[in-house]
């Protein structure tokens, strides 16, 4: 007798390509590999002139029961300052007291980096999605998660 877990070890897998990945910008050698890593894992909605990044994807799409995938994105991008508005559409403004900076700071870099003064704060709809504006900068930072994370200010 064939018992069930033998049966289903003998499936023939799916063919799957795993997408989990613990990428930071900076494991690039130079800015168009950055930039592509960025494309492939990131819906931008204009051009990215430049990025700093840290992004966390973890595949459960594959095995035997798929399952929804989580991710912890991270990233600053430079962009041209027309594009702002294309970034923050859809968003909401809030309190600077909401959103905590420091989330951000590892990403900072020589060719891109913002200080608190000018910053406009908005959440994205669902839970998990942030955005910091720095228009004088064309700079955004993005923070998009699956995850509960402490973003804002008073969270445990």
């Amino acid at each position: 007798m064939v018992s069930f877990w033998s049966l289903l070890r003998s499936l023939p897998e799916e063919s799957h390509r795993d997408r989990t990945t613990d990428t930071w910008s900076f494991d690039f050698e130079n800015r168009d590999e950055k930039l592509s890593f960025l494309a492939e894992n990131l819906l931008a909605p204009s051009e990215v002139l430049d990025a700093e990044y840290h992004i966390v994807f973890y595949d459960n799409s594959g095995g035997f029961v798929p399952g929804p995938s989580d991710w912890d994105i991270r990233v600053a991008v430079k962009i041209h300052p027309e594009d702002l508005t294309l970034w923050i559409d859809e968003s909401t403004e809030e309190s600077a007291d909401e959103i905590d900076l420091a989330w951000w700071e590892g990403l900072k870099s020589d060719d891109i980096s913002w200080s608190k003064d000018g910053a406009i704060y908005y959440r994205r709809p669902g839970r998990g999605n942030y955005l910091v504006a720095f228009p004088e900068q064309s700079i955004v930072l993005r923070a998009i998660s699956t995850l509960y994370y402490p973003t804002a200010v008073g969270n445990p």
